[in-house]
C-alpha cells in the first residue's frame, strides 16, 4: 500500500473524535476535536468534517471500548453476563472492527493488581478466550494518556485505510 495523499491526511486531519455521552472523564487527544455522543456500542469513533460517521450502525464502522484494570477484571467476573450481551451487539450490529484497550499493564493483571479475588490466571485466560469468541483486539496500553494516544492512532488509521480504499476504487 503506498502512503497517503495529502488530501487524505487533510482528512484524517480534520475528522472528530466521538466520545459516548456515558463517558465519564474522557481521554484528551492531542490532534483532533472530540464531540460527545450517543455510542451505541463502545465508548470512542470516529467522524470526517463533514459528518460521515463510522460510528456502530454506519459502514466500515468501528468502535473502541476503554477499560480499567478494575473495569477489565469486574467485566470478567460480576459483569461478566452484561459485557459478553454487548460484545454480542457488536457482533449484530455488524461493527468492522472493534478493539478494548485497557489502562492498565499486563503486569497489573499477573500480578494481581485489582480489586477483585479473581486469579490472575482467570482474567487472563478469560481475555485469550473472549478475543478468539468475539474477535476483539485488546491492548493494555498502560496509562491513560497512552491509552488515549493508542485509541487516537487506531481511529485514524482506520480512516485513513478506508478513504485508500475508496480512492483506489475511484
Amino acid at each position: 500500500m503506498s502512503s497517503p495523499t495529502a488530501a487524505i491526511k487533510k482528512s484524517v486531519a480534520d475528522c472528530v473524535i466521538l466520545i459516548d455521552t456515558r463517558e465519564k472523564t474522557p481521554w484528551t487527544f492531542a490532534n483532533h476535536e472530540t464531540e460527545r455522543v450517543g455510542i451505541k456500542v463502545g465508548d470512542y469513533s470516529i467522524r470526517d468534517a463533514d459528518g460521515r460517521s463510522w460510528a456502530p450502525g454506519n459502514d466500515n464502522s468501528i468502535m473502541i471500548e476503554r477499560k480499567s484494570i478494575d473495569d477489565l477484571v469486574g467485566s470478567f467476573t460480576f459483569g461478566r453476563e452484561r459485557f459478553g450481551r454487548e460484545w454480542i451487539k457488536v457482533h449484530e450490529m455488524n461493527v468492522e472492527r472493534y478493539y478494548l484497550i485497557v489502562e492498565g499493564d499486563m503486569s497489573d493483571l499477573v500480578n494481581g493488581n485489582y480489586v477483585s479475588k479473581a486469579t490472575p490466571s482467570s482474567i487472563i485466560q478469560s481475555i485469550v478466550s473472549w478475543e478468539l469468541v468475539y474477535g476483539y483486539h485488546v491492548w493494555m496500553a498502560g496509562k491513560p494518556q497512552w491509552a488515549a494516544r493508542l485509541a487516537e492512532s487506531v481511529l485514524e488509521k482506520h480512516v485513513t485505510g478506508i478513504l485508500k480504499r475508496e480512492g483506489d476504487d475511484g
